[in-house]
């Protein structure tokens, strides 16, 4: 065999070895995002994946005086954390930028419920234009430590009582929504008893 065969033959063999690393680390990406997927789809009372307990009481916002009080029209609240270095938080918002506030509140279900934005210092100018009824900027990331926020994009749902009633990874403006139903229903459940 001539030395230029050789060359191909180590140069094909090192592309096979390369392919198999790259393979096995797409693997574990996706192992990882399955692991994300499945803490959302999480039955009650099943391993939670992070956030307040569900049922108990919101962790303290006096830090946040826009935050201590809701206003009467509202049966709960959502706060969205959100951060400006995170490209799904950025897929995000520009998913909820698309939709105005009237077809969100519609067609996602979130009437009645006040959105909060919660994201770093430079998220404000990150995510301006977002349709939110307020926006807090934690300094030290001390909101997301209270709330036990694993992560972002992440909402937590709390009823006008604060009570947490729902949290989860939300990356997409439909698992918004679909949060927001949660709180919702749980509301509704809670008018009944």
């Amino acid at each position: 065999m001539s030395a230029a065969w050789t060359g191909l033959f180590v140069a094909l063999w090192l592309v096979v070895v390369l392919l198999v690393v790259l393979v096995l680390g797409l693997i574990r990406k996706v192992a990882a995002l399955e692991a994300v997927a499945a803490g959302d789809r999480r039955e009650p009372g099943a391993e939670r994946v992070g956030g307040p307990s569900l049922g108990s009481p919101a962790p303290s916002l006096t830090a946040h005086p826009e935050l201590t009080t809701m206003p009467a029209t509202r049966h709960g609240r959502v706060l969205l954390f959100l951060n400006s270095s995170c490209s799904a938080c950025r897929r995000l918002a520009d998913e909820l930028r698309m939709h105005d506030r009237a077809v969100f509140t519609s067609g996602l279900d979130v009437g009645g419920v006040e959105l909060v934005l919660v994201t770093d210092r430079d998220g404000r100018a990150a995510f301006a234009g977002l349709n939110v009824d307020v926006i807090v900027v934690q300094a030290g990331g001390e909101l997301s430590c209270a709330w036990s926020v694993p992560g972002t994009p992440f909402a937590v749902a709390v009823d006008h009582d604060g009570i947490v009633r729902a949290s989860a990874f939300t990356n997409t403006a439909t698992r918004l929504g679909e949060l927001s139903r949660a709180l919702r229903t749980s509301i509704d459940a809670t008018a009944v008893a």
